[in-house]
């Protein structure tokens, strides 16, 4: 979130104000694209190729999301995800 948030300032201090910045689940966003009531955040499905489990239209804020669904592990047949 850190990175997002430097990352976010930079733009704003350039002039870039209607953007958005992902890096990984950590997502902040400025003010809404043109034409737009803002930007379209999907939260993944849990089956590949399938519709999102929910749709977020957001603007001048953060996101974060996290979650094992394809990032895990499996250690001695114990599934481990990924944020230890």
């Amino acid at each position: 979130g850190y990175t997002v948030d430097r990352c976010f300032e930079m733009l704003i201090k350039a002039g870039f104000d209607c953007c958005l910045i992902n890096s990984g689940g950590d997502i902040r966003c400025g003010s809404a694209p043109p034409n737009r009531s803002g930007w379209k955040i999907e939260v993944a499905p849990i089956e590949r190729n399938q519709q999102p489990l929910k749709q977020l239209t957001v603007h001048d804020c953060s996101v974060t999301t996290s979650g094992d669904l394809w990032r895990f592990t499996i250690v001695d047949g114990v599934r481990r995800s990924h944020i230890i």
